[in-house]
């Protein structure tokens, strides 16, 4: 069992050529390599004969695919890490029963230490160990600033071997406060919130840690050793509301009260853990580790000399000193105090020669270990603003979500998701295994070999739509850049029967005919629907039914096999629609009933599609169905509000820029007038994967074996 902020944490960064990449080309870094404790775990001890499991329920309420042995309700700092670079979750090293990933892996292993007695990195050589005076006389043995030092020298071998091995990005958290944990601040007398003897005795660790990493930083050459200051936490512990918690002190879990502080099986956990500072007795909620990750990657206080996105960077430009502008050399002296002049060290940062080397090395020892495979070897996307993630950013249009408050929640900021966070397509790409399907048009598009993107905001079915708000990419269009992804990227990297092998596995994610309703018939955005005045609503169904069936053939004719096409939505349980239309119930129920005549004729157009195109599996997502029963039992998912957007918006549709949205939102429904929260996408993407009822007549489960 794990201490709040005992994690080690390594970024192993290696130049590798294309070729050898799994899938696609990760944009930020190849690999994501990961040793520690519980704090990291996401699966290690499920293969383990060990009580420090984590793979039941409540752990991973909020986690897309349920429990897996991560120690929290939701997703660690590893997960948040793995998101930023553009890579899929390390997999636990024993779920691989003796497969490589490349794209990482995650060795930690819950309550594992520095030291090898440690049995129940870090923190656990304390609370498992030095501070559990009934099973070990480690403090009979040792002084406090005695075992630190033992700690310390002990994982400077450690650091070393992993040196020696290749690694050359590394980072490195100390131990947070242990005595605010509630396990051991509610059994013993003291002043304050925490119990400071405790906290006293880990900073022993922790003031040696820097000298430690900057001396492993000098003497190594070409590495780069990070620290991230873990008892930084602390300040969210003692002013919570500063970072929206109300709760800094409690499990937000039944937790057992055993030594392990683990919870209870199948209990019902708190209401509102991203209000709460611990998940269990030891662990953090998924609210905490987002802003441990965020502060790590973003900003200059939780990790030094270098956060992870100056990291990054460096193990490019270390590639290339060939200049007086030695970023990386300017932070490292002004954090290790290293002057402009220190030869030794000019020299060790500008042998290029050597770094390159090294990497060359690392890249070709691997080329000869296979990959683990993911679920399916693509993912593919087609649509509306439900499953954009950022085309409408490069076209002239006004239906954009490239600006604050839009990806509040999200790690990388506003990125074009019409959501607060992660939306339908990352969550069913995380349950695969894939990394995030870039969009079509951006930079990285075209170079992916494990999914594309191609859906655009304000897009519809038939052609004109979304014609009132600007140039956007209908379906047709989208198609047609699918077919530029068959003919003209995928021969650069495959044969063509490669090619066809890959399209009849890869699975295929539709969102479209929202807008045909919304913009179109309805005419939200201009208030004019000359559409609703050439066809009656069943007509107009019908048109949209038949065009549909046409793009699905050609869809086929491509190579398409595994196809999953979602229903439209709820739109008379839109706040836009609630605040403009009258009602009497929880609905518009005349915006409803229009877009109903859509829904019925679908399932029969689907069922003459599988039966007639060899091979072809169409699957139908029930969002309607879905989303309905959420709405009309808001509370029974976790909803406090499902009438009303969390942003401000203008017109009641788009969020207003740079607005401060609810504080709240994991409670919500609706994140604007018209898209959900991430919240919502996450109820919805678990469901398609195991329940029938959201996804018929194949789960995505089911689906991706056959």
């Amino acid at each position: 069992m794990n201490i709040i902020m005992s994690l080690l944490l390594f970024i192993f960064l290696y130049l590798i050529s294309p070729k050898i990449i799994c899938g696609s080309i990760v944009p930020l870094a190849p690999a994501l390599y990961l040793f520690g404790d519980s704090l990291l775990d996401s699966g290690n001890n499920n293969f383990l004969p060990t009580i420090a499991k984590a793979n039941y329920l409540p752990y991973g309420s909020n986690f897309a695919i349920g429990p897996t042995g991560r120690f929290t309700n939701g997703r660690t700092v590893a997960d948040f890490i793995a998101e930023y670079l553009g890579l899929p979750y390390p997999p636990p090293y024993l779920s691989l029963k003796g497969r490589i990933s490349l794209s990482g892996i995650n060795y930690a292993s819950g309550s594992c230490g520095i030291l090898p007695e440690t049995v129940a990195v870090g923190s656990n050589d304390y609370i498992n160990n030095y501070l559990a005076t009934k099973y070990y006389d480690t403090s009979k043995l040792y002084q406090p600033h005695i075992f630190a030092q033992l700690l310390i020298h002990k994982l400077s071998e450690q650091f070393q071997r992993l040196y020696k091995l290749g690694a050359r990005k590394i980072v490195m958290f100390g131990i947070g406060p242990i005595g605010c944990t509630p396990p051991i601040s509610k059994t013993q007398l003291h002043k304050g919130d925490c119990l400071e003897e405790t906290n006293q005795i880990v900073s022993y660790f922790n003031e040696r840690l820097p000298s430690l990493l900057s001396n492993l930083t000098f003497t190594l050459p070409h590495s780069s050793f990070v620290l991230g200051h873990a008892y930084s936490i602390l300040d969210a512990f003692t002013n919570p509301s500063t970072y929206g918690l109300t709760d800094a002190k409690s499990p937000c879990c039944n937790a057992l009260e055993n030594g392990t502080a683990a919870c209870i099986p199948l209990t019902k956990p708190c209401m509102n853990p991203f209000e709460h500072f611990f998940w269990d007795g030891y662990h953090l909620t998924e609210a905490m580790y987002s802003y441990i990750a965020s502060a790590c990657l973003n900003g200059n206080k939780v990790c030094t000399p270098l956060n992870i996105q100056e990291l990054v960077k460096f193990s490019k430009q270390s590639l290339s000193f060939n200049s007086e502008s030695l970023s990386p050399f300017l932070v490292l002296s002004s954090a290790y105090g290293w002057k402009r002049g220190d030869k030794k060290m000019e020299k060790m940062m500008k042998s290029n020669t050597m770094f390159a080397l090294l990497f060359v090395l690392i890249s070709n020892l691997f080329a000869t270990i296979y990959c683990t495979q993911p679920l399916a070897p693509a993912l593919y996307v087609f649509g509306d603003s439900l499953v954009d993630n950022g085309n409408n950013n490069w076209i002239p249009d006004v239906a954009k979500s490239n600006y604050y408050p839009y990806g509040s929640n999200f790690f990388a900021g506003p990125t074009g998701r019409f959501s607060n966070g992660k939306n339908l397509v990352d969550f069913l790409a995380e349950y695969m295994g894939l990394p995030y399907p870039p969009p079509y048009l951006s930079k990285e598009g075209p170079s992916s070999l494990t999914g594309i993107n191609y859906a655009s905001g304000a897009a519809g079915i038939v052609e004109y739509t979304g014609s009132q708000v600007g140039v956007v990419l209908p379906l047709d269009e989208q198609l047609a850049n699918f077919q530029m992804t068959i003919t003209r990227d995928l021969p650069i990297h495959m044969t063509q029967s490669q090619i066809s092998e890959h399209l009849s596995k890869a699975i295929y994610l539709l969102s479209i005919g929202n807008n045909d309703y919304l913009i179109n018939y309805l005419g939200a955005f201009t208030g004019v629907s000359p559409t609703s005045t050439v066809y009656a609503p069943e007509p107009f169904a019908d048109l949209l039914i038949n065009t549909l069936e046409k793009q699905l053939q050609q869809l086929y004719k491509l190579g398409a096999r595994k196809i999953i096409l979602n229903d439209l939505c709820p739109l008379g349980c839109t706040p836009m629609y609630l605040k403009t239309c009258p009602h009497k119930g929880a609905c518009v129920d005349e915006i409803n009933a229009l877009v109903q005549h859509f829904n019925k004729r679908l399932p029969s157009m689907l069922q003459r599609l599988s039966s007639t195109l060899t091979g072809a599996v169409f699957v139908q997502g029930n969002i309607y169905a879905t989303a309905t029963e959420i709405i009309l039992n808001p509370t029974k998912y976790g909803f406090s509000d499902v009438r009303n957007q969390c942003c401000e918006t203008s017109f009641n549709l788009m969020c207003m820029p740079l607005k401060t949205p609810c504080s709240d939102p994991q409670e919500k429904f609706f994140w604007d007038g018209a898209h959900p929260t991430e919240a919502t996408y996450s109820i919805i993407a678990k469901r398609m994967v195991s329940d029938k009822s959201v996804l018929t007549p194949f789960t995505l489960q089911e689906l991706l074996q056959l």
